[in-house]
């Protein structure tokens, strides 16, 4: 009996170890976050895990390494617990097979954000021209645009170096297809939902007989300080359009003179 008895002990041990080791490193992200908040709200905190919570979670995914056991990791209830801004599992593998999926492992995180975080997966741009070409990382950009109304679309290159040496024409064609317009980060309404006021428009011009001018600001000037970007828009043939993105100093632009516009919109960002 004494073996088996030490073997039960063993177990145990070995579990306790596995819990408390996790229940260090959760302590650790909790801390972190709650610190980062208690200096400076507005700074967002994210952490970049590996792809799967748990090794065949999603059924049917097979077996491996488990970040649950193996590293301590477990970083669906960082998620859940709402102790990051954003999450972005370190989703490396192609959209086929299904088995291990870029899509299948998406949609599981999707499914599991309780708190209403933002999940923006990681894509491995490094391994162009090894197991995969750039038409591989467009289709997953695409995959994640294409879940818009389930999380604001955005995504994460690993790594940037692959990027900027155009590795495949990697960065040719994201600018090409993928990068066509600006982007604006979307909101963070946990961090707060303060709405400023409706910026007052005018229109005028620099000069007598010169070009027509749009001006902007508040009517109380301290919301001044608030602003990091100005988004410009246009409501023509039936649609908004975002016309351009300005920075906080900048309060006037040209009225589109070569664009059908029946109103101008002017919002900022939060």
């Amino acid at each position: 009996h004494y073996p088996l008895r030490r073997q039960r002990q063993m177990c145990i041990r070995d579990r306790d170890r596995s819990a408390w080791r996790r229940e260090n490193v959760d302590g650790l992200v909790r801390s972190l976050y709650t610190e980062i908040k208690a200096t400076k709200r507005w700074v967002k905190f994210g952490i970049s895990p590996f792809g799967l919570w748990r090794s065949g979670v999603p059924e049917g995914t097979g077996g491996g390494l488990d970040p649950y056991e193996d590293l301590a990791a477990d970083s669906r209830k960082w998620l859940q617990s709402g102790w990051v801004d954003y999450l972005v599992p370190q989703l490396y593998w192609p959209i086929e097979p299904a088995k291990l999926s870029f899509t299948t492992f998406y949609d599981w995180w999707l499914s599991q954000n309780t708190a209403g975080r933002h999940i923006w997966p990681g894509m491995a741009d490094d391994r162009i021209g090894s197991d995969r070409g750039p038409g591989e990382i467009l289709r997953q950009i695409s995959v994640v645009r294409q879940r818009a109304n389930l999380m604001p679309p955005g995504h994460m290159h690993w790594n940037f170096g692959v990027l900027h040496k155009n590795t495949g024409q990697i960065g040719t064609l994201t600018r090409q297809r993928a990068y066509t317009s600006l982007a604006l980060p979307p909101p963070t309404p946990w961090l707060g939902m303060t709405t400023p006021p409706i910026p007052l428009l005018k229109m005028g011009s620099t000069t007598r007989g010169g070009p027509k001018m749009i001006n902007w600001s508040f009517l109380d000037p301290r919301w001044s300080s608030h602003v990091r970007w100005w988004v410009v828009q246009t409501f023509s043939n039936g649609q908004w359009q975002t016309l351009k993105v300005l920075p906080a100093n900048e309060t006037s632009m040209p009225w589109p003179a070569k664009t059908p516009v029946s109103y101008t919109h002017l919002t900022l960002p939060t």
